[in-house]
């Protein structure tokens, strides 16, 4: 099941420990979630990575990755120091996930030669 801007931005505002109970997030945090997200595809997007149009759904392969992304762009609002070690260290390794999963594998055009 793919995931939507909305979906990604609740997930990395549950990593930001601003969301909890999953109630309605306060409109300036869920406003600089959604603009973190649109940093995020467009980074991706100029790297080649993003595999999904903007206005499109986030492959479920590559949701805790780019969630963990869209969470770092945020951290700016304020969290805890355990939050804030948690989201580094998940988006530590998140772009290099996310080109693993969109690269596809190299394949030889060339027969293999014996010698």
């Amino acid at each position: 099941m793919a995931f939507t801007k909305a979906q990604i931005r609740d997930r990395a505002s549950e990593m930001l420990g601003f969301n909890p109970t999953r109630q309605t997030l306060e409109s300036n945090i869920s406003t600089r979630i959604e603009e973190s997200y649109d940093e995020v595809y467009e980074m991706l997007k100029d790297d080649g990575l993003a595999i999904w149009a903007s206005t499109g759904s986030v492959p479920t392969v590559l949701v805790p990755f780019v969630s963990a992304l869209v969470a770092q762009g945020c951290i700016s609002l304020g969290t805890s120091n355990e939050r804030i070690q948690l989201v580094e260290s998940k988006a530590a390794t998140a772009k290099k996930m996310i080109m693993r999963y969109t690269t596809p594998h190299y394949q030889s055009q060339e027969d293999a030669k014996d010698y």
